[in-house]
């Protein structure tokens, strides 16, 4: 979260109970960052570690994204132990950070141990960019920067999935490996005020949709490794 007080930004994040968040009752102790310029965090699926995103300056000017790990109880914070410059990071299990790292004029997916820095479930794929991307049990599904499609690699395999017609375009992809189906979001074609998430199954390529809300973006989170959440953002008016 943040505030703006005469022109600064003031970005802020708190590891907090439910119980407290509902009450609008932050306690500073649970303040686990703090910065002028963004950062976020995600909780792994077993609630006992942060994935810390941070947007700093660098040397050139430019600006550089740092990924850094903390126990959700408190304690000292660990840079995330992948190799080469992670452009996004996300949580795949407890264990696991599926990561996205430029590898030439391409990029590489894999799954990275949170404490060894061990890789696994490695793949270089052509594409330069990515809008989003999830790790499978034995592959990776992501979408391109056209946003019409979901692309899957699986056991070496590659297929391409498109959305129904009442996509205009999607922009996120989440892995229910245990169900062996991808699930995925985006805006619809009519409007592009109202958001909708569906899934595909990759044993036939079916595709459900489950919910739509007015709203412009959305993020998909595992609830408790088996159930899904849908978290909407109100379109502007």
């Amino acid at each position: 979260s943040y505030v703006m007080d005469e022109g600064m930004f003031d970005h802020t994040v708190w590891a907090a109970p439910l119980a407290d968040v509902s009450k609008e009752t932050l306690p500073d102790d649970r303040r686990v960052a703090h910065a002028s310029t963004p950062v976020m965090a995600l909780v792994s699926p077993d609630g006992a570690t942060l994935l810390l995103r941070r947007v700093t300056p660098s040397s050139t000017g430019m600006r550089e994204i740092r990924y850094s790990l903390l126990p959700y109880a408190g304690g000292a914070e660990w840079p995330l132990p992948a190799a080469g410059v992670v452009r996004r990071a996300k949580w795949s299990d407890a264990q696991h950070i599926a990561t996205q790292v430029t590898a030439g004029r391409g990029l590489r997916f894999a799954e990275v141990d949170v404490r060894s820095g061990a890789q696994r479930n490695v793949l270089d794929i052509a594409d330069s960019l990515a809008v989003d991307f999830t790790s499978l049990a034995n592959g990776w599904a992501w979408i391109p920067v056209s946003r019409d499609r979901i692309v899957v690699s699986e056991n070496g395999r590659r297929k391409e999935y498109r959305p129904s017609d009442w996509f205009g375009g999607v922009s996120i992809v989440t892995a229910d490996r245990d169900r062996h189906r991808v699930l995925f979001g985006g805006v619809g074609k009519a409007t592009g005020d109202t958001g909708s998430v569906a899934m595909i199954s990759l044993d036939d390529g079916r595709e459900t949709r489950l919910a739509t809300r007015f709203g412009e973006n959305m993020r998909i989170v595992a609830v408790d490794g088996h159930e899904y959440g849908v978290a909407y953002e109100p379109a502007e008016s």
